[in-house]
C-alpha cells in the first residue's frame, strides 16, 4: 500500500450493492457520525475498530469487511465483521 491512503465506504442493500460514497478510511468515522440515512455494509482497506463498529451500529450496518479487524469488545448480534482473509476462506 505504498503511496496511497486506505479507502473505504458504505454500501446500501437495495438490489445489488451500490456504493454510497468512496472516501479515505480516516474520514469514515466523521462520515458515519454526521451523515443521514442507513448503510447495509462497509468495505474498507483499513482496520475495523470498536469506534467504527459503534458508529456503524447507529447507521444500521449489517456487514463490515476490512483489511484487518482490531480488538472489538462489543458488536450487535446481527452484524458480521470480517477481514479480507476471512472472506477469502469462507
Amino acid at each position: 500500500m505504498l503511496g496511497r491512503a486506505p479507502v473505504g465506504g458504505p454500501y446500501d442493500a437495495i438490489g445489488p450493492l451500490k456504493r454510497i460514497k468512496r472516501l479515505a478510511v480516516r474520514e469514515l468515522p466523521d462520515f458515519l457520525s454526521s451523515s443521514e440515512g442507513s448503510a447495509y455494509a462497509i468495505l474498507m482497506d483499513g482496520i475495523a475498530t470498536q469506534r467504527i463498529v459503534d458508529l456503524a451500529t447507529k447507521r444500521g450496518v449489517k456487514y463490515i469487511i476490512a483489511a484487518r479487524v482490531g480488538p472489538v469488545a462489543k458488536a450487535p448480534d446481527d452484524m458480521s465483521i470480517m477481514s479480507f482473509d476471512e472472506v477469502k476462506t469462507a
